[in-house]
């Protein structure tokens, strides 16, 4: 079998349609962070790359790269989360909500660390956000990889 072609998260139907009754939801949530509210912008894309980097999504993890340089990441900080390096100049609390995206999705989003939620709540961040904002990517990563997918199947690739 083709690595390139099967082993990003896609969506099947099933996956798909358990998925989208939290959509709404979601966007009222993340809405606001885009006008800096709740979560800054560049905390946001700080958290959209984490979740890029761990679905594999080629097209997700180049614009929110690009969008996360222009929120204001350095280009050595973008490569350090897509690389799953820890960034030191960070706060804490910025370092735990990084970590606890990327753990969501490492567990396909089936469960979570309470531990890590509380350290995170304990540091001022509404983790029903950041949730939030990890689903929203998730959504967009899953819907390039079967893209992909398709793409493979159609070169007649498996």
């Amino acid at each position: 079998m083709d690595r390139a072609c099967n082993d990003k998260p896609v969506w099947t139907l099933r996956t798909l349609l358990a998925a989208l009754p939290a959509v709404p939801g979601d966007l009222l949530r993340v809405a606001p962070t885009l006008a800096g509210r709740s979560i800054g912008n560049a905390l946001r894309e700080r958290l959209m790359l984490a979740v890029a980097a761990e679905n594999r999504c080629r097209y997700c993890k180049a614009a929110h790269g690009a969008f996360g340089r222009l929120a204001g990441l350095t280009p050595a900080e973008v490569e350090a989360i897509l690389d799953d390096r820890e960034f030191a100049d960070r706060p804490e609390g910025e370092r735990l909500a990084v970590a606890y995206v990327r753990d969501l999705a490492r567990r396909g989003f089936a469960s979570r660390d309470e531990a890590l939620r509380r350290r995170l709540a304990e540091h001022g961040y509404e983790p029903e956000v950041i949730e939030a904002t990890a689903r929203l990517m998730n959504l967009a990563n899953r819907a390039g990889n079967t893209f992909d997918a398709g793409l493979c199947r159609l070169l007649g690739r498996r």
